[in-house]
């Protein structure tokens, strides 16, 4: 039986200064901390995870975070972080009702309800697994705490119980097509693949030289060296994220590492593993983009994937696969593929529509692809995840610089690598929006975008800014795909809005009225661009017309 873990947050309302509105419970005034944060074991999960949720969120948007204490002595506002249900605190509750059950929780889910007790009032967030607890402190953070320039509040009361619909959500990093990316860029967006609730990431490691005897194309950047890339899983690992090392299969850059020889090619894969321990998979892409590979040869390769898979697990059974598979690949050696692991093998269906084309009736373990932009009519889809998908084990989106980020002005595609770096931020637009769109349907298929608004809001927004405020966002997210298209009179209004509250606020309110200005230029600077282009034409046009009706002109 799973031991049962609680995360509890105590909140008791302030015997100093004016008392909290009705609806609301201050956790910062003027200054002042309301509340401190308990962290009853610092040596569990759900200590270290608090601090890092609770304190970390609260430090990096609004500039201020929670004293930390050791016990809740005196009246004030605590969140404390408990693990044991015979803690004090938590006896306590139960012995007046509160129901401490995790057991529908699943592995990701979490409970947050309040209660009061005397001249204590209580939000407890209850979980069974140290990732339900950071789950849990998000949507408190994120959704719950309405915070100005001088004020912060909790909701009051809060009555909410979540799992995510979808088990398996993974994303696909390409740092191969934007090489000379920092350290701290990639830390940046593996800090960010957690906020969104991803918990697996393929990070695809195959180009850079961190094995020396295999060679690579990418020397001298900062994921050439494995002294660097060891503290990416190790972040992973503490954000309950599993990280993939990811790669071709006698593909791309794997192609090159292996040398023609498939012992070669299986030896690379096990040396990796050996070289990064805390990996917790790994992400193959053989051949079937648009084509398959010829039977003789995916026969040869998938043998190979056989021999890789029962040996890494033969070591770690827990160890899991994603593979790259799809609409263009022979039945055949889909059927071979199968043949290999049902349990620990994810099937990608990157190329088609699993739903369409009925992948889980070949096997029980497949994903969806959810791209940035639309690449093609085969190559996953844009839209959030959807009911008709509630079958699969999962989704998988992308942080792909060669697919480009969903704008044109410095979210573009540079397949075949970057000249230099780019340490694409992913608050970036309409990255951000496209990615917390994802977020909340993997959590909850049936929202709309209206109900998402208000939720985006809360997580992007002051809570004195106007209403408005969000529908400009949303507005300004769907421009960006198409800026050429965006009408002047359109973007005008959002423009006056940002103008008007720049510079207002929180870090995390400047922060989106930065994005959005960056959004609004952007589209300018390309509409521009096309219209120079047009006009230039035009000129060209013009002169060629000249030109040719004076060499007819009789003399």
């Amino acid at each position: 039986m799973r031991p049962k873990l609680v995360f509890l947050v105590i909140a008791s309302m302030s015997l100093l200064g004016r008392p909290a509105l009705a609806g609301e419970q201050a956790v910062y005034v003027d200054g002042n901390p309301r509340a401190k944060l308990i962290v009853a074991e610092k040596s569990a999960p759900p200590g270290p995870i608090a601090e890092r949720t609770i304190n970390g969120y609260l430090k990096e948007q609004f500039g201020w975070s929670l004293p930390v204490a050791t016990e809740a002595s005196e009246p004030g506002l605590y969140i404390v972080a408990a693990t044991d249900p015979a803690h004090p605190l938590l006896a306590d509750l139960a012995r007046q009702g509160l129901s401490l059950a995790t057991d529908d929780l699943g592995d990701e889910g979490f409970r947050i309800v309040t209660r009061e007790a005397g001249n204590r009032r209580f939000v407890v967030i209850l979980a069974a697994t140290p990732a339900g607890f950071k789950y849990g402190c998000q949507e408190l953070v994120f959704f719950h705490l309405p915070a100005t320039v001088g004020r912060a509040t909790i909701d009051w009361p809060i009555e909410v119980k979540k799992r995510p619909e979808f088990a398996y959500r993974g994303i696909y990093m390409l740092p191969c097509w934007s090489q000379h990316d920092t350290i701290a860029s990639w830390r940046r967006v593996l800090r960010f693949n957690s906020e969104i609730t991803v918990n697996r990431n393929w990070f695809w490691l195959n180009g850079f030289p961190l094995l020396k005897q295999y060679g690579g194309d990418y020397a001298g950047t900062d994921l050439s060296k494995p002294e660097n890339v060891r503290p990416l899983i190790a972040l992973c690992r503490e954000e309950r994220m599993k990280f993939y090392i990811g790669g071709g299969w006698f593909t791309w850059h794997h192609e090159k590492h292996s040398g023609g020889s498939i012992d070669r090619g299986v030896q690379y894969y096990l040396d990796m593993i050996d070289l990064l321990p805390g990996a917790e998979g790994i992400y193959l892409e053989p051949a079937g983009e648009g084509s398959e590979a010829k039977e003789s040869v995916w026969r040869e390769r998938t043998a190979a994937f056989e021999r890789l898979a029962k040996t890494v697990c033969a070591k770690q059974p827990q160890f899991e696969f994603a593979v790259a598979i799809g609409k263009f690949n022979a039945q055949g050696y889909r059927q071979a593929v199968h043949a290999i692991d049902a349990k620990r093998i994810f099937w990608w269906w990157c190329w088609g529509d699993p739903i369409l084309q009925r992948a889980l009736d070949e096997h029980p373990l497949v994903l969806r692809w959810h791209t940035n932009v639309r690449m093609s009519d085969y190559h996953g889809s844009c839209d959030p995840p959807a009911e008709r998908e509630l079958a699969l084990t999962g989704i998988a989106t992308s942080y792909d610089p060669g697919q480009g980020f969903g704008n044109r002005w410095n979210g573009y595609a540079t397949l075949w690598g970057a000249p230099r770096a780019r340490d694409f931020h992913p608050h970036t637009m309409p990255y951000f929006y496209q990615q917390y769109w994802f977020r909340e349907r993997c959590w909850d298929v049936r929202l709309t975008e209206e109900r998402f608004a208000p939720r985006l809001a809360r997580r992007l927004f002051d809570a004195d800014v106007p209403a408005e405020a969000i529908q400009h966002y949303v507005t300004l997210s769907k421009m960006c795909g198409n800026p050429r298209a965006v009408k002047e009179h359109a973007l005008a209004p959002i423009d006056a809005f940002v103008r008007t509250h720049a510079d207002r606020g929180t870090p995390r309110n400047r922060d989106t009225l930065a994005r959005m200005r960056e959004a609004i230029d952007g589209i300018r600077k390309v509409r521009g661009a096309a219209k120079a282009k047009v006009g230039q034409a035009s000129s060209l046009s013009q002169a060629f017309c000249l030109s040719h009706a004076s060499s007819l002109s009789p003399r």
